[in-house]
């Protein structure tokens, strides 16, 4: 199973964002993403049928905190979402084999403002190799 740190690590090579936190920040800066496991998303392990392979999966909520620009902070949103679309499948995160991500939606989800600061999620599963 990936850990929410690694995730952070990970999602930072992308160069997108000017910080990244997991949990609660009380300061937020503009431009910034947050990490959190999915509500009502219990860690669980798949086998997929015809598969001898088992898998880790995660269930990832980003929350993409922006601007006061409702255009910029959704044009980040999706460049973000773009580039976990166009993560190369079977990669390392932390030494984890990461076999895949999957999307549950199929766009950035608009979740108003935080204040004066628009804010859009992305919800994600990552499916991984099988800790003992």
């Amino acid at each position: 199973m990936v850990l929410l740190t690694d995730v952070r690590e990970w999602v930072k090579t992308f160069g997108l964002f000017q910080g990244y936190w997991i949990g609660r920040l009380s300061a937020k800066k503009d431009n910034t993403l947050g990490i959190y496991p999915l509500r009502n998303f219990p860690a669980r392990r798949e086998v997929f049928s015809g598969s001898a392979k088992s898998y880790d999966v995660t269930g990832i909520n980003f929350l993409v905190h922006g601007n006061s620009n409702k255009d910029e902070t959704e044009r980040l949103a999706w460049v973000f979402y773009n580039a976990l679309c166009a993560s190369r499948p079977a990669f390392l995160m932390n030494g984890k084999q990461v076999y895949f991500i999957r999307l549950l939606y199929d766009c950035p989800i608009d979740v108003d403002s935080d204040g004066s600061v628009f804010e859009y999620t992305v919800q994600a599963e990552f499916y991984s190799e099988r800790m003992s």
